[in-house]
């Protein structure tokens, strides 16, 4: 017992130490994105969230926290190009010169099953453009005039929130219109949580050691 102890011990005072030492890059801006139908530029707030604004954060990368099941629903797009999301081997593509939203998914939603926790594996693309492409982990800032593909991140329920088990992302293919509405979906999650800013591994150890040791010390009592 005393060994196991020791052990515990030792692994929660490693990840203590991972924990103080690790930092994690984020650059996130909040902003909002606006509907048409007040002078704004975006085609699908309304439709999508029965509102004509909606806030969320530029220049976000999206991490799951925990193994999870991920549903991919697509959403809508008002877009010239055919613009293509990827998430792992699952592909939606908006067709190209469409003006149509759909906040219950348009199509049939698609599923992945155990997705490893960690930075998501998924991009979008310009009319099939690996040049015109912007890969999660390296999303830029587009809150400003961008002339290059990002996606605006919107948790739903509170929008303004970091992380949820539900998010939408509004893509920008770097055209002229930098209106974020040439692509969206949505990603859900059931069980673990996406999030912005991710638990680094050693958070994850350091839960652990702690669950172990209160372990032990219900296990002495008893």
């Amino acid at each position: 017992e005393m060994t196991l102890m020791n052990s515990i011990k030792s692994t929660a005072a490693a990840a203590a130490i991972l924990v103080g030492t690790s930092t994690v890059a984020s650059a996130l801006t909040l902003g909002s994105i606006v509907d048409v139908s007040i002078g704004g530029d975006n085609n699908g707030v309304k439709a999508i969230y029965d509102t004509t604004s909606r806030a969320g954060y530029y220049g976000a990368n999206l991490y799951l926290n925990g193994n999870a099941d991920i549903t991919i629903e697509y959403l809508g797009a008002e877009d010239g190009f055919d613009n293509l999301f990827t998430f792992e081997s699952e592909t939606f593509n908006t067709g190209g010169g469409t003006n149509v939203w759909d906040k219950t998914g348009i199509g049939l939603a698609k599923t992945v099953l155990n997705v490893a926790g960690g930075l998501l594996n998924f991009s979008f693309s310009a009319n099939g453009s690996a040049v015109n492409t912007v890969s999660n982990g390296s999303n830029p800032d587009g809150s400003g005039t961008l002339a290059a593909p990002d996606f605006f991140v919107s948790f739903d329920g509170n929008a303004t929130a970091t992380s949820g088990q539900s998010v939408t992302l509004w893509f920008d293919d770097g055209g002229t219109d930098d209106n974020h509405d040439d692509m969206a979906v949505r990603l859900s999650v059931a069980g673990g949580s996406i999030s912005t800013i991710p638990l680094p591994a050693a958070g994850w150890l350091l839960l652990g050691a702690f669950g172990g040791l209160g372990a032990l010390r219900r296990f002495r009592k008893s």
